[in-house]
């Protein structure tokens, strides 16, 4: 059981990881830097976006990763996804989600615990 839980979990952890590896070099290169200049917040989504692009293509040509072709694909997605939300979603929601600069659940566990112990 573990271990097909392993062989499902780590290849769609190593995805996300690498995508976010990948998605956080590529505006380093000195070609893609500039252009990507041009597109001002919406950069970070269009190098996650071409990442898993990548990801999509990669997956069909090696054989060795068309095993491991759906967790790649999710966590090239999940890196899409997280940041899509980074980029353009207010603080509140940020904070709500665990994304937040303040702390980890702000926004989520304040409303809870302020009630709680009766502050207000």
């Amino acid at each position: 059981m573990l271990k097909d839980i392993a062989s499902n979990v780590l290849p769609l952890a190593a995805a996300f990881f690498g995508a976010r590896f990948v998605s956080s070099k590529v505006p380093g290169l000195p070609v893609v830097g500039p252009l990507l200049g041009n597109l001002g917040s919406g950069a970070p989504v269009a190098v996650a976006g071409a990442v898993a692009i990548g990801a999509h293509f990669l997956t069909k040509k090696v054989s060795a990763l068309a095993k491991y072709r759906s967790a790649i694909m999710s966590g090239a997605g999940l890196n899409v996804l997280f940041t899509a939300i980074d980029a353009f979603a207010p603080a509140s929601i940020k904070g709500f989600l665990g994304m937040g600069d303040s702390g980890v659940y702000d926004e989520a566990l304040g409303n809870y615990t302020s009630d709680v112990a009766g502050y207000e």
